[in-house]
This record gives structure tokens, C-alpha cells and sequence, in this order.
């Protein structure tokens, strides 16, 4: 990881931090959220750690994990670091019409030598399996 730009280091660090705690206990995320962060989920829009936390902590999946196949990272002159994830979701139950995989982006802004988002978008994406006949 040395040899990596130190924003793909802490971009990397934080986006490992943060889906272990959406995975294991999205409650603990209130610990990074701010009262100015704001959270898109599939369009609806939340402001505000409780809100953010509420929100988080009653999707209608109990157990998911994340698993990432791709991030990318940049800094920003007002020293934020603008991070792109997508993935693939396995979840214990199956979502309502919605498939597997994911895309989020996440501006954060450094404070007091910790990261917190200040924005965080998720977008859910169908993916759709054609059966192969033989």
C-alpha cells in the first residue's frame, strides 16, 4: 500500500472500515456520520446521523456482505477524498426485486485526523441472468 498515493491509502482504509461496519452493524455507523452528512438510498434522500442511522438500520435485509470489485479514490482541494465503489451484495434474504450488485459514492472530508462522510449515494442494479441451454 506505500506505494500508493496517500488519498487511495486513507480512501481504501475508510471504505473497508465503513462496509465492515454496514455488514456486521450498520447501527455503529453513527460513529462516522455527521449531522451535516447527507444519504442518498435509491433516490430517497436522508440528512443528519439519526436520520442517516434510522434509515441504514431498517433496510429490509438482516444479514449482507459487501464485496468490492472496484474502488477508486481522488482528492479534492478543500481536503475531501471523493471515493467510487462498486461491488456485488450476497444477502441472507432475497431483496425485493432487486438484484446483487451496487455502486456508491462517497466525498469525506478529514476532521479532527478521522474521516466522516459528508455524502454518500447507493444505487442498487438489477442484474439479469440469461440461462444457457445445452
Amino acid at each position: 500500500m506505500g506505494d500508493k498515493p496517500i488519498w487511495e491509502q486513507i480512501g481504501s482504509s475508510f471504505i473497508q472500515h465503513y462496509y465492515q461496519l454496514f455488514d456486521n452493524d450498520r447501527t455503529q455507523l453513527g460513529a462516522i456520520y455527521i449531522d451535516a452528512s447527507c444519504l442518498t438510498w435509491e433516490g430517497q434522500q436522508f440528512q443528519g446521523k439519526a436520520a442517516i442511522v434510522e434509515k441504514l438500520s431498517s433496510l429490509p435485509f438482516q444479514k449482507i456482505q459487501h464485496s468490492i470489485t472496484a474502488q477508486d479514490h481522488q482528492p479534492t482541494p478543500d481536503s475531501c477524498i471523493i471515493s467510487m465503489v462498486v461491488g456485488q451484495l450476497k444477502v441472507m434474504m432475497p431483496l425485493p426485486r432487486r438484484a446483487p450488485s451496487c455502486a456508491s459514492g462517497t466525498p469525506r472530508r478529514a476532521r479532527h485526523s478521522s474521516h466522516q462522510p459528508h455524502r454518500a449515494i447507493f444505487k442498487l442494479h438489477e442484474v439479469k441472468r440469461n440461462k444457457i441451454k445445452m
